[in-house]
């Protein structure tokens, strides 16, 4: 008679926990995509109004993205942290380096310095506005300004 005994090691536990909290955090994206906004209103903001519509762009692609972020933020933070604690205890950097690349704010070539221009107390401000803090379709927002 052979009997297979399966070992919750400490390891296998924190491969659990990547796995259950990137479910989460999937859901909690796919949740916050059917909140987006498919027709948001133009922004009203003086300080929006004076840029550029390079700029204008740029602004926008932060507002999406921190927008998107506040809405799966706990999600987020769950998955990272599980994946921080995997990664230390096993050294296999490469699930958290996936989310590292996927986290990163897009910004289309030869667009780096509209982006590194924008006044980020200003776009926070901005961000605070309720049209703005929950996801939005930031290129339909972008196409109210061409």
């Amino acid at each position: 008679m052979s009997t297979s005994v399966f070992a919750n090691t400490w390891v296998d536990d924190l491969k659990h926990q990547v796995e259950l909290t990137h479910q989460q955090f999937n859901g909690a994206i796919e949740r916050c995509n059917n909140l987006r906004l498919s027709s948001p209103k133009k922004i009203e903001s003086s300080w929006f109004d004076t840029l550029s519509w390079e700029k204008k762009f740029a602004a926008i692609t932060y507002l999406s993205y921190m927008a998107d972020e506040n809405c799966y933020s706990p999600e987020l933070n769950a998955y990272s942290a599980a994946l921080v604690n995997y990664v230390a205890e096993t050294g296999d950097r490469d699930p958290l380096d996936k989310l590292i690349k996927a986290r990163r704010v897009y910004k289309p070539t030869g667009t780096k310095h509209y982006f590194d221009s924008i006044d980020m107390s200003q776009l926070k401000k901005l961000g605070e506005k309720s049209e703005l803090s929950r996801p939005f379709d930031p290129v339909a927002l972008s196409d109210l300004y061409r």
